[in-house]
């Protein structure tokens, strides 16, 4: 057999790991939802600034003075993390070998971002309830909860596909806890195993 053509065409009984070649099976709907999620979390982040008109922005900051600070922390954090998504996305189309250790990084992002939403949100939640109640008016209702573990579970089950993940390793080589800090600490592949 010639070594020529590509990878997934070759016969044979060996022929399994050929069918994990390329960005399909549940690394094809990780890329998807790199391009869906940002479109996602900015209609939601405009949405939410549309649904807040300034007045009630004005009188929440008033009650909680961490609240501007939340807003602006989501809008960056949505569209720094969407950014980073989509760049995820292409680097495993492209099949750039540092693109599962990057999504892993970015999914890592993801869940200290998330981390620090929720505690800016419980603290100024308790805040916003305090001042409504002195004020006589009922408590704000969440309704974010759920997404947010709904979010995190997702996450965490991504961040174990790419270190479990048979067409990961396949294509990307392994991701091991001592490659992906190796390459954040910029001492690239070499050593890593990378194919």
């Amino acid at each position: 057999m010639s070594n020529q053509g590509s990878r997934a065409s070759e016969p044979g009984p060996d022929s399994a790991p050929a069918k994990l070649v390329g960005v399909g099976g549940w690394l094809g709907s990780f890329v998807v939802t790199c391009f869906a999620a940002p479109v996602v979390m900015v209609i939601g982040e405009i949405e939410g600034w549309r649904a807040s008109p300034a007045e009630d922005f004005n009188a929440l900051s008033s009650l909680v003075p961490l609240f501007g600070v939340i807003r602006g922390f989501d809008a960056a954090g949505v569209f720094v993390l969407g950014a980073a998504l989509a760049v995820v996305g292409v680097c495993i189309l492209q099949q750039r070998r540092f693109a599962a250790l990057l999504a892993v990084v970015v999914l890592t992002e993801l869940l200290v971002f998330l981390g620090c939403d929720i505690l800016l949100t419980i603290r100024a939640a308790g805040r916003l309830n305090a001042a409504l109640a002195r004020a006589g008016v009922p408590s704000a209702e969440g309704g974010y909860e759920i997404e947010m573990v709904e979010t995190i579970a997702g996450t965490l089950i991504w961040i174990r596909y790419f270190f479990r993940s048979r067409r990961v390793r396949v294509n990307f080589g392994p991701v091991t806890l001592r490659r992906v800090a190796a390459w954040v600490a910029g001492r690239g592949l070499e050593r890593g195993g990378a194919p």
